[in-house]
């Protein structure tokens, strides 16, 4: 049996949800300090035919002490090459998430510019609970 390849067709905001906790003005700016709360992200995956699957990223973020927070919902629509099967696929999931990552990343950057009135925050573009990045990766 040969591997699978995968084919990632299109990446999709499937859900912002944003929301200052803190009113922010001109006149409090000065030291600015704060640390930033991620949780573990959620990575599902649904198969939707026998040859196409979606890759759903689900992440909450907010900053300590409270200011902003956010939960995104990211959605990779997938192709492959054979036949897939779920129990195949959650071998691959940290894999197969990986392209969303960097999606993510921008939007949070345009989100914390454009509500904090200040620098975009980037988070690195990659999930930062994955133990170990080439555990999974297909060859």
């Amino acid at each position: 049996m040969s591997k699978l390849k995968y084919s990632l067709r299109t990446i999709k905001i499937q859900e912002i949800n944003a929301y200052l906790t803190k009113e922010t003005n001109e006149n409090s700016k000065g030291s600015k300090k704060f640390s930033l709360k991620r949780e573990k992200p959620s990575i599902n995956i649904e198969v939707l035919s026998d040859k196409k699957f979606i890759v759903k990223v689900s992440e909450k973020i907010s900053f300590v002490p409270d200011l902003l927070a956010f939960k995104l919902e990211v959605i990779g629509y997938y192709s492959a090459n054979a036949l897939v099967n779920e129990e195949e696929l959650e071998k691959d999931k940290n894999y197969l998430a990986e392209p969303l990552f960097p999606f993510i990343s921008l939007v949070v950057g345009f989100i914390t510019e454009k509500m904090l009135n200040g620098p975009p925050l980037i988070l690195p573009p990659f999930n930062p609970y994955e133990e170990d990045d080439n555990e999974n990766s297909p060859d």
